[in-house]
């Protein structure tokens, strides 16, 4: 068992998509395990999210991230909730600041030493902030599931193929007042195959 406490402080500046301002956050986390294959681990804090622009409140909230897993033979199962603010900019979209809500599992499955297959899915909810969005807008919602499976081909070589389906709907999000192209609901089905070398 283990316990603890962590902060994060960043600064972005100068972009129509995310804004100008600052984002912080302390919180307390905790892990425990057992021998018997039963994990537990969660966090629990504050986190605020400010502008620099003039007459845009700041937002703030509490943030969690907690996550159970539990190991029965060859056999893994997972399940994790978290909540925080995230700079979508940061992540190659184009939303501003949200604050992020969601929950995701995993069961995966050693069917021999060399092979491993995994069914996933998660659900995920962004709120706007009004910091590089329109506070306005409703929430942009996206659900995900797909499977995986992966091979030892050699010691140093692996493969891994996995399919996913993702629905997402955002809501109609504005960035800075202008609505965003792309509302709607959007689909997306996705195959990745790759080869993974170890040296």
């Amino acid at each position: 068992m283990a316990v603890g406490s962590r902060g994060s402080f960043s600064n972005q500046s100068g972009s129509q998509s995310s804004g100008d301002g600052q984002i912080w956050n302390i919180s307390l986390f905790s892990t425990y395990g057992l021998p018997s294959g039963l994990s537990v681990s969660g966090s629990l804090g504050y986190s605020q999210a400010s502008s620099n622009s003039s007459g845009q409140s700041d937002q703030s909230g509490v943030t969690s991230n907690s996550s159970l897993s539990y190991r029965f033979g060859p056999a893994t199962v997972s399940l994790g909730i978290f909540s925080d603010f995230q700079n979508t900019g940061l992540t190659g979209q184009n939303f501003g600041v949200v604050q992020t809500q969601g929950v995701n599992g995993n069961l995966s499955y050693a069917f021999t030493p060399l092979v491993t297959g995994s069914v996933f899915a998660s659900y995920i909810s962004n709120g706007t902030t009004g910091f590089g969005n329109n506070s306005s807008s409703p929430n942009s919602n996206n659900w995900n599931t797909g499977v995986n499976l992966s091979w030892q081909m050699l010691r140093w070589l692996v493969m891994n193929a996995q399919y996913s389906y993702s629905f997402w709907n955002n809501g109609g999000i504005s960035i800075s007042g202008i609505t965003n192209s792309t509302s709607g609901d959007i689909t997306v089905n996705s195959v990745v195959l790759s080869l993974q070398a170890t040296f």
